[in-house]
Formats: structure tokens, sequence, C-alpha cells
């Protein structure tokens, strides 16, 4: 990864530390999109049902939408760009950067770790230790609002992975885009 890749004989050099940084955002980006616009059920019926019904896979828009993001570094901060670049209501909470980090961007900066469960949409974005695993789960859950999405590109054991499993079951949570375990 340290010189990227060539391309028509152009070398594109990246810094080891934001390597995935970019693909790791965009990838953010696309779970929330997918989840919203009920992709993979749609992709699911074309394939194996042999059919198109749109109506069906309207989803919603991320437009209005609040979006939660737990850890406002590297990625958090490029999660929450893109998503004032859908006009969502972005918070974010991470308690070792100064709100002016967040403020900055026009992204609401929380304390209150509730604020973020209170959200439409919420991703997170931290590394995994002793603070964070199990960071989500059903205590946490519990406290979300029904039809909540759930997207972990960060790390595996962020969201405890049972809790996780029995509330997309019953419905609390709507759909989980998740890269990690």
């Amino acid at each position: 990864c340290r010189y990227g890749r060539m391309f028509k004989a152009r070398c594109y050099r990246y810094e080891r530390s934001n390597c995935n940084t970019i693909a790791a955002t965009e990838l953010t980006m696309t779970h929330m999109l997918s989840c919203m616009r009920k992709m993979p059920y749609a992709h699911s019926q074309l394939k194996d049902q042999r059919i198109w019904k749109r109506e069906d896979w309207y989803g919603q828009e991320l437009y209005g939408k609040k979006l939660g993001i737990i850890g406002f570094g590297n990625i958090g901060h490029r999660v929450g760009i893109r998503a004032k670049g859908f006009e969502m209501d972005v918070v974010t909470y991470d308690p070792y950067i100064p709100a002016s980090k967040a403020t900055d961007l026009g992204v609401s900066y929380t304390t209150n770790f509730d604020d973020i469960l209170a959200c439409d949409i919420i991703t997170i974005h931290t590394p995994k230790n002793s603070e964070t695993i199990n960071m989500i789960d059903e205590a946490e859950i519990a406290k979300m609002k029904d039809g909540v999405i759930l997207i972990n590109c960060a790390r595996g054991g962020l969201y405890n992975e049972e809790a996780l499993y029995n509330n997309l079951k019953s419905g609390k949570i709507a759909m989980a885009g998740i890269d990690v375990f």
C-alpha cells in the first residue's frame, strides 16, 4: 500500500496511515445508501424471483435523516462531511476530540451518548479496545428508535453480535451494514 497502484504509468503514493481511509469512508456511505434504499432485498428479488417490482423497494432518502457518528477521527469526520452533502442532520460522540473539530464542519457534537442512540442511522468508527468492545449491546439497542439502521466498517466486536442478530430478527434494527466481524 505504500506506493499505491500504477495506472497508465502514473504512480499514486499514499501515506500508510491513510491508505484505507477513503475506502472505508465510501464503504460506510455505500452501506447507508444500500440500507435506506433496501438494495439487498431488491437485488435478491430480481436475482432469485426474476421479477422487478420497484414499488416494493423505494426505501427512504438520507435527506433529513439524523446520523449518529461514534468516533470522529480520520474516517468518522469524512463520513460526517459526506453526510452533510446529503443534507443529513449529523451528530457525533467522541470524548477524545475537541468539540470544534465537529462544529467547524457543521456537525453537532455531544457528550451524551444517548443523543447518538436517538438517531435514525448510527455508524461507528473507533478502535477496538477495552472501552469499545461491545459498546453497542442490548441496553443501548433498547434505547434506540424502532427501525434504526446500524453501520460498522471499523472493527468487529464493537457491536455485540448476538444483540445485533436478535434485534435484526425482531425488527428493532431495520438493517445493518457490516463489513467486519
